[in-house]
């Protein structure tokens, strides 16, 4: 196995963007993702714009924790 997995939703290759997961697949295929790191605001400074999505190394999850894109 390799690169991003969605749980859950899936990339819209034609349209480039998040949508819902299809019948029957749990899991899809994320394209190539281009990370870059920002400063997370300060405390009681919530950006409702971010979604904080936690990333593992496996689809178990749990110890697997890498980080938080």
């Amino acid at each position: 196995m390799f690169g991003f997995i969605i749980e859950g939703a899936r990339w819209d290759m034609a349209l480039g963007v998040l949508d819902e997961s299809r019948p029957k697949e749990m899991f899809n295929l994320m394209p190539v993702v281009y990370c870059k790191a920002l400063l997370i605001p300060g405390e009681g400074k919530e950006d409702k714009t971010l979604y904080m999505c936690p990333a593992f190394k496996t689809e178990d999850r749990g110890p697997t924790y890498v980080f938080t894109a």
